[in-house]
């Protein structure tokens, strides 16, 4: 929720001024929250140790 209510203040922000310095700032803003955003629904992956259980079994990206 804090996410899409963060693309809606980016948005509201170009209302208050259309100028090229602040299209710029909310490029980046948009930017960097998308990639907050794909960030935090990425899944956890596994840390592979030299010497762990991951070792002896075969890797598998998607469990």
């Amino acid at each position: 929720m804090v996410f899409f209510l963060s693309f809606f203040a980016i948005l509201i922000s170009v209302f208050n001024s259309q100028a090229l310095g602040t299209a710029g700032l909310v490029f980046l803003a948009f930017f960097g929250l998308l990639m907050a955003l794909i960030n935090a629904n990425m899944p956890a992956q596994a840390v592979q140790t030299r010497w762990g259980d991951a070792r002896s079994a075969p890797h598998n990206p998607w469990a």
